[in-house]
């Protein structure tokens, strides 16, 4: 069975089917390549490299928690004269 060759108008309707079922935050995602926070709720622009934006990204808080704490022991041990860990 042959079966007809799609045409320029029924390309043309599939086309504008799938865009008005597609939010606009999607089309701009698409277009831009910006990336949503994976946190439900969260419309904030994702961090490069993460499925999360900087407020709900964990991995990087606790990193900078962990650097900020390594550098307060670092800074109380030259003032006391005494080793860091």
């Amino acid at each position: 069975m042959n079966r007809p060759k799609p045409t320029c108008g029924s390309l043309l309707v599939g086309l504008l089917l799938s865009v008005s079922l597609t939010s606009c935050s999607t089309m701009l995602n698409i277009l831009f390549g910006w990336d949503e926070c994976d946190y439900p709720g969260c419309n904030r622009e994702a961090r490069k490299g993460s499925n999360y934006c900087p407020m709900h990204d964990y991995e990087m808080q606790k990193n900078n928690f962990d650097r900020s704490w390594d550098n307060t022991r670092k800074k109380a041990a030259e003032q006391t004269g005494k080793k860091s860990y």
